[in-house]
């Protein structure tokens, strides 16, 4: 868990559950977060994500500067392929739809001007904006979950 000093905040990463990033069309999660760092003054998150290979995640305009550190498995774009080891720079206004080869795992830096960070474009063509809120009641779910757990 995380343990704050006057130099700052660590966290132990392996004590964080993975908690389900639900897609909203119902259908089963493919992609898990472990949160953690937020700062809504800044609007700034930063998770941990997992991916199940031969996920393709729905369009979505990035409202937000997004970071990307690969650390396990391969994702990409159609013109952006990424590997362990390869750093990802997503800015604000950019569209694409991400597909997982693999089974994947990046550090996630989401920051923005406001609390919106992406809109989703839904098969059925409804938008749907992810925002600060999104990564604050995953936020909550992992505090529940290692509550349960202790």
């Amino acid at each position: 868990m995380a343990v704050v000093s006057a130099s700052g905040i660590a966290v132990d990463v392996a004590e964080i559950p993975w908690i389900p990033m639900q897609p909203r069309d119902g259908s089963p999660a493919r992609s898990f977060a472990k949160v953690l760092h937020i700062d809504e003054k800044r609007n700034l998150v930063i998770f941990l994500n997992r991916i199940v290979g031969g996920t393709m995640l729905p369009s979505h305009v990035h409202t937000c500067d997004a970071m990307t550190f690969t650390l396990s498995g391969h994702w990409g774009y159609r013109d952006l392929d990424l590997r362990p080891g390869t750093f990802g720079l997503e800015p604000s206004g950019t569209e694409h739809a991400p597909e997982y080869s693999e089974d994947t795992e990046a550090l996630v830096i989401f920051v923005g001007d406001t609390p919106e960070l992406l809109q989703t474009k839904l098969p059925d063509g409804r938008v749907i904006s992810a925002s600060m809120d999104m990564f604050l009641e995953l936020r909550r779910a992992q505090d529940a979950a290692i509550a349960k757990r202790d």
